[in-house]
């Protein structure tokens, strides 16, 4: 298994309240899959996605990406599975509005001290995977919605992941356009990619290959 998560708990505290968000969840992720987490709002998929991607610790359970056991690394050790074997798209884009789009995406080699030359060439293929290339000297905001989404997923993609992990990637976009970035999700599936995908969107959902319901801080 390229991910494997077992009895996941995790709590926060709202004043004197004390609320479960996951309960004793399990998950199991092969190599290659393009899986979908659906759920209600507050279900727990943004808290299961910040986990899977190394951004927040549970309060219990064990969580496994390849060979390294996630939650007995140290911190600089963390930074570097996240820079070197996770990639991340966001609903929101996050591309810095003062670089160009291949400035954005070799963004991530900053923190692995990749060579200048190889970062560059990298970024330059990513871009060309999303059909980015003739836009490469663009700011973002002379990107459509859908042109800024392909650049997030050049980004993702530039440092080669073991696992890409996408948060509503087709919240901000028109249906078409939507449509798009799935298929291209859909490519990179099928060219081996792992692609763990939170949506709201059942319509969006049926484009993995697998689909999970999150309910009640498990799969239902």
């Amino acid at each position: 298994m390229l991910v494997d998560v077992k009895n996941l708990r995790h709590t926060y505290t709202q004043g004197v309240t004390t609320i479960n968000v996951l309960n004793s969840l399990n998950l199991e992720v092969a190599p290659g899959e393009f899986i979908s987490i659906m759920g209600a709002s507050g279900s727990g998929k943004s808290t299961l996605l910040h986990i899977l991607g190394c951004l927040t610790k549970p309060r219990e359970g064990t969580y496994r990406l390849g060979e390294t056991d996630v939650f007995s690394v140290t911190s600089n050790e963390l930074a570097s599975i996240r820079a070197q074997q996770i990639g991340f798209v966001f609903q929101m884009f996050h591309l810095l509005p003062a670089m160009s789009v291949l400035e954005n995406v070799k963004l991530p080699f900053l923190y692995n001290n990749t060579p200048a030359k190889t970062a560059h060439e990298r970024a330059l293929e990513a871009l060309q995977q999303v059909g980015l290339s003739s836009r490469t000297h663009h700011k973002p905001m002379e990107l459509s919605g859908g042109e800024m989404q392909r650049a997030a997923i050049a980004r993702a993609l530039a440092v080669n992941p073991e696992l890409i992990l996408a948060d509503e990637p087709t919240g901000n976009l028109d249906s078409k356009t939507s449509l798009e970035i799935l298929t291209l999700f859909q490519k990179l599936h099928t060219n081996g990619r792992t692609i763990i995908m939170v949506t709201h969107d059942k319509d969006v959902a049926h484009h993995a290959e697998r689909n999970l319901f999150l309910q009640d801080g498990t799969f239902q």
